[in-house]
């Protein structure tokens, strides 16, 4: 609830829910105990304890604290950048906060992250991607029409374009960059990208090698530029970054 406050773009927040859900479950299975009370109407005393002890107006009036962000210095990269590349583990272990790249879109529909090692550039996306398959013949969704994802620097000529989601493997344009995706789909071992209807979290990471920005390695203090733009299914929604950054500690 704190981080929410200092969101200058949000408006509230619900608990959901009040109750925990009944034993059995709702229609479709869900049947978690994340109620201030259980089923019979007992508190948890803690959480209650804490609702209670909450108090967002004071807390409102301290004012907003500064967040840090790449903009500071983009934070090194985690032992495996593209480890546990899997639903709710993907890009947990990166310091997001730190390595978060303020969009330049007034609108942001997706968030970007930075990272490095002496010998990549890591860039990670977190995107709502909606794919519908049974708009499409034999539910096989366009090349054309899935998200495009596409990262420019100054040291190459032509964008780095890659084609994620739609539950299809990523397709790069550039040769030597390494690009993974989010699968959205139970028990696939393969990393591949999102998937399709429900499954509308496209989460991806790019590895971008020192020798793209006409290095052999990276070290602390190095500035890269680069920009990026998010292009979601069937281009409904635009996101973009843009800029120049040094590399930290």
């Amino acid at each position: 609830m704190r981080t929410l406050l200092r969101l200058p773009y949000v408006v509230g927040a619900d608990w959901f829910q009040y109750y925990d859900e009944p034993p059995f479950g709702r229609h479709d299975g869900e049947n978690y105990n994340f109620g201030l009370v259980d089923i019979h109407d007992r508190p948890y005393r803690e959480l209650t304890a804490a609702a209670t002890r909450f108090d967002p107006p004071a807390l409102k009036a301290r004012g907003a604290t500064a967040r840090p962000d790449a903009s500071s210095g983009v934070p090194r990269a985690p032992k495996s950048p593209l480890a546990n590349f899997k639903p709710m583990l993907a890009l947990k272990h990166w310091d997001r906060e730190r390595g978060f790249v303020k969009p330049t879109t007034d609108f942001p529909m997706a968030d970007l992250y930075l990272c490095w090692d002496k010998n990549a550039v890591y860039v990670g996306l977190y995107a709502q991607d909606v794919v519908e398959e049974d708009f499409y013949r034999d539910k096989a969704v366009l090349e054309a029409d899935r998200a495009e994802w596409t990262v420019s620097l100054d040291s190459v000529t032509a964008p780095i374009r890659a084609r994620i989601g739609a539950g299809l493997e990523p397709a790069v344009s550039a040769p030597g960059v390494g690009v993974v995706n989010l699968s959205g789909k139970p028990g696939v071992k393969i990393v591949i990208s999102s998937g399709v209807n429900l499954n509308t979290r496209n989460i991806a990471a790019m590895v971008l090698p020192a020798t793209l920005f006409d290095r052999e390695h990276f070290r602390v203090g190095d500035r890269i530029r680069l920009s990026s733009t998010f292009r979601s299914h069937g281009r409904s929604y635009r996101t973009e970054w843009d800029g120049e950054f040094k590399l930290a500690d």
